[in-house]
């Protein structure tokens, strides 16, 4: 019994680290695709890293009032097109209007950035995120 508890103890720690991983590096691509100091953040489907306390960024209930959209669905509003829109499966990628996706791959956080939409919105990402880009 004392096992099992604490082995649920240790998988509830580790995937707190997880979540506040997860957080950092979202704040960290924010700052770099929006000039503002706290852009403000529409996801469509309950994201817990994004849910957590930050001074980085805001949550908006809508698309249309976010300057970066984080897309969890196939689709999105026709209307946020234009936005920052950032996926969250690999397969978003495929979409014209995605700039760029955040996923997690055997473990391990994969971001990936689209030359072209970095280009047409005329967003130059800093040093540290040049790797990204595709």
């Amino acid at each position: 019994m004392i096992k099992l508890l604490l082995i649920l103890l240790l998988s509830i720690v580790s995937s707190a680290s997880d979540i506040q991983i997860e957080k950092k590096i979202y704040e960290t691509f924010f700052a770099a695709l929006s000039k503002k100091v706290k852009p403000s953040v529409y996801i469509d489907v309950h994201i817990p890293s994004l849910e957590l306390d930050t001074d980085k960024f805001s949550l908006v209930s809508s698309c249309q009032k976010a300057d970066i959209v984080i897309v969890t669905k196939k689709t999105i509003d026709a209307g946020c097109e234009k936005k920052i829109i950032f996926g969250t499966r690999y397969r978003h990628l495929k979409k014209v209007y995605v700039l760029g996706a955040f996923f997690w791959q055997k473990g391990r956080p994969n971001i990936v950035f689209k030359r072209q939409q970095l280009d047409s919105k005329k967003i130059k990402l800093p040093h540290a995120l040049q790797e990204f880009i595709e």
